[in-house]
C-alpha cells in the first residue's frame, strides 16, 4: 500500500511541479542569490532616495511655512522681516521664496536696486512659477528704477513664453501700465482692449475696462 501511494504521490502533478522547481534552483542557485541579492539592494536604494526626498519635502515645506509667516506678519518691521528671512536656509524647491520674498520686501522698502540684485543673483528654482514671479519682480524693479524698455522686455518674453505659468490677462494690464508711464497710450489702449477680448471672465477685466474708458473718454473743446 505503501509503495501504491508514493507511485502516486510522484504521478501527482503539483509534487512534479515542485520536484522541477527544487531542481532549477538546485541548478541555478549561484544566479537565483545573485539576482535576489541585486533585487534587494535597489529595493533598499529606491527606499532610501524616496526617504531622502521625503525629508528634503518637509524640510522645504517648513523653511516655506516659516518665511510666508514672517513676511506677512503685522508686527514686525520690514528690515526685522528682511533679517529674519535672510538667515533662513533655501534651496531650488519650495524654499526658494525666501529669496523672492526677499526681494518683495526691499522692492515695498524703495530699494529697488538691492531688490534687483537679490534676483539677479538667486539661484534658480524648479518651480517655475516661482522663477515667472521673480522675472515679473524683476520687470517692476526695472520700472521703479526709469528703465520701462527693459521692464517690458521682460514682461512680453513671459507674455510670449508657452511654459509661463502666470496669467496672460495679468501680464497684459502690467504691460499696459507701464506702457502708459512710457507715454505709449496708443500701445496701452491695445494691450488693455486684448484683455477684454480674449479674457472677457478675467479677475482684470474690470480694472481694464475703467483705464481703458478713462484713455477713450472724448476730449471737450474749448469755448
Amino acid at each position: 500500500m505503501k509503495r501504491k501511494e508514493k507511485a502516486h504521490l510522484r504521478q501527482d502533478p503539483f509534487v512534479a511541479f515542485f520536484e522541477k522547481i527544487v531542481h532549477l534552483f538546485k541548478s541555478y542557485k549561484r544566479e537565483i542569490l545573485l539576482t535576489a541579492v541585486i533585487m534587494l539592494a535597489l529595493i533598499v536604494l529606491i527606499g532610501g532616495i524616496i526617504f531622502t526626498k521625503s525629508c528634503q519635502s518637509s524640510k522645504e515645506n517648513r523653511v516655506f511655512s516659516e518665511a510666508l509667516q514672517i513676511r506677512n506678519s503685522e508686527t514686525l518691521t520690514i528690515d526685522e522681516k528682511i533679517s529674519k528671512i535672510s538667515h533662513l536656509p533655501g534651496s531650488r524647491g519650495l524654499s526658494a521664496a525666501n529669496t523672492l520674498y526677499l526681494a518683495s520686501l526691499y522692492f515695498k522698502k524703495g530699494d529697488y536696486s538691492r531688490s534687483r540684485e537679490l534676483l539677479k543673483n538667486s539661484r534658480s528654482s524648479n518651480i517655475q512659477l516661482l522663477e515667472d514671479q521673480k522675472k515679473m519682480l524683476e520687470a517692476d524693479c526695472l520700472a521703479a528704477l526709469g528703465k520701462p524698455t527693459e521692464s517690458l522686455d521682460i514682461l512680453n518674453i513671459l507674455l510670449g513664453d508657452p511654459k509661463s505659468e502666470v496669467t496672460k490677462d495679468l501680464l497684459l494690464l502690467k504691460i499696459a501700465k507701464i506702457q502708459l508711464k512710457n507715454r505709449q497710450p496708443a500701445e496701452a489702449v491695445a494691450s488693455l482692449k486684448r484683455i477684454l477680448s480674449d479674457f472677457p471672465n478675467s479677475f482684470f477685466a474690470g480694472e481694464a475696462r475703467e483705464i481703458l474708458n478713462t484713455l477713450e473718454e472724448p476730449i471737450e473743446p474749448q469755448e
